[in-house]
Formats: C-alpha cells, structure tokens, sequence
C-alpha cells in the first residue's frame, strides 16, 4: 500500500478552513434530535434554532480554537515527520484537554471550587472528543496521510 505525499499548503490551508465548522453543525444535529412537543409550525422554528446555532457563538470559538491550537500542531508535526492522521487527532485531543483545564482552574480559584468532581472530568472529556472530531474532518479534507512516508536512505 502506497502512502500518499504530505499534504501542500493549500490543503493545509483548506482543512483549516472547512474542519472547525463540524463542531457548530454537530451542537446544531443535537440541537435538531433533541425531543420535543409543540405546535406543527415548531419542526419550522426548530430549523431556524439549528441554523441559528451554526451561525452563533460557536462558530468563531470553533474556528479560533481549532487556529490557536491547530497551526502550531501541524507545522510542528509536519517539521518533524510525524503529520499523519493518528499524531494529529491524538495530540489535538492532548492539547485541548490541557486547554480545557486552564479555564476550569480560574474558575475553581474564583470561589467555585464546590464545582463536582465530573464537572472536572467531564469539560476535558468532551474537549478531547471534539478536538478528535476537529482533527479527524482536518485530516480527511485536507489529505493528511494515515501513515508516514517511509523514509529513503541516501547512497
């Protein structure tokens, strides 16, 4: 099985620009499954709602996270040989879970500290999937290979 070359600065630059909107239409899916009762005219008002979910605030925060975090992760793995699909989405998952503690930390120390224990392993769990999640439409957009190319001894 041929591996395939690393992906150039277009794709790269493409990934980056298509990945972070899965995070916005996945809140808007669960938004759309979530049972309801109401009028006929509500399936119309929770269209709009869903809609109205990947236009909103998560949307820059998905693009801005998945930027802050993910350009220095690529280039890095890229410069060191190891951009592949596995280093990505385990190292995205990595440095969203220690991004995820920092905001929980400030808050613990502005007197909620009586927060629950699965609050603290809840907000990290969940940054981790969806930084996976992130990485994963990353990868396949931009043509991240699933293994490294093997490299070739010089003469």
């Amino acid at each position: 099985m041929r591996s395939r070359p690393p992906p150039t600065t277009v794709r790269l630059a493409i990934g980056f620009l298509v990945a972070p909107i899965v995070v916005p239409l996945l809140h808007a899916a669960i938004e759309l499954g979530l049972p309801r009762e109401g009028p006929p005219a509500y399936v119309r008002a929770l269209l709009a709602h869903a809609i109205a979910t990947v236009v909103s605030s998560t949307t820059p925060v998905a693009y801005g996270l998945a930027l802050a975090i993910g350009i220095p992760l690529v280039f890095v793995l890229r410069h060191v040989g190891r951009l592949t699909v596995p280093w990505l989405v385990a190292s995205s998952a990595a440095a969203s879970v220690a991004a995820s503690l920092v905001p929980l930390a400030f808050v613990a120390a502005g007197g909620m500290a009586e927060m629950g224990g699965a609050v603290w392993l809840a907000v990290p769990a969940v940054a981790a999937a969806v930084a996976a999640l992130v990485a994963a439409a990353f990868c396949a957009v931009a043509g991240v290979p699933l293994r490294a190319a093997p490299s070739r001894a010089s003469p």
